[in-house]
């Protein structure tokens, strides 16, 4: 039975199947006569609601951006007479742990709702920093320059970036034990 009026057909009764006319018109008329009847048919109940996902944590760009520039211990270092006790990879590491440790700290004490994005991002600005003071101190003759700028740029970002998701990935877990 088809479930369309029919054309020029006034009644949309006909058009539904008996069982759904017959039952709506039992209902109906039950209730106007006051009959303590089943409750009036709503229809067939729809889909589920989409489950609504919760909206994530803004990310601090003051914070990441302040994070990131804790990159710029290197070249203060290397301008510095620290640079003539503390040679390359020894001043490298040193740096390196002091800066992750910061890192962690802060995302940690401050209570980063999203540390691994936050740290993932401030190792991206990190590496935009030290990209940005590279071409800055060249004219000093404390950096390459343009010259090395884009072979090394890539490798520097991402070096940097890989830097900032391993230190999220600690603090996140260390936050995570934490609770």
């Amino acid at each position: 039975m088809s479930t369309q009026p029919e054309r020029g057909n006034p009644d949309p009764r006909r058009a539904l199947p008996a069982e759904v006319t017959s039952r709506h018109f039992e209902q109906h008329h039950a209730s106007a006569s006051g009959n303590a009847g089943p409750a009036p048919y709503q229809g067939r109940p729809g889909p589920p609601a989409p489950a609504t996902k919760p909206t994530p944590a803004p990310l601090s760009w003051v914070l990441i951006v302040g994070l990131g520039a804790l990159t710029l211990l290197w070249p203060l270092t290397a301008a510095s007479p620290i640079a003539d006790e503390f040679g390359g990879p020894e001043r490298a590491l040193v740096l390196r742990s002091v800066i992750a440790i910061a890192w962690i700290a802060v995302v940690l004490l401050a209570r980063v709702a999203r540390p691994l994005a936050t740290l993932t991002l401030a190792g991206l600005a990190s590496g935009v920093i030290t990209l940005l003071v590279d071409v800055i101190l060249a004219p000093a003759g404390l950096g390459e320059g343009l010259i090395a700028l884009p072979f090394a740029a890539i490798p520097i970002l991402a070096v940097q970036t890989l830097f900032g998701a391993v230190t999220g990935l600690i603090a996140l877990g260390l936050q995570r034990l934490l609770r």
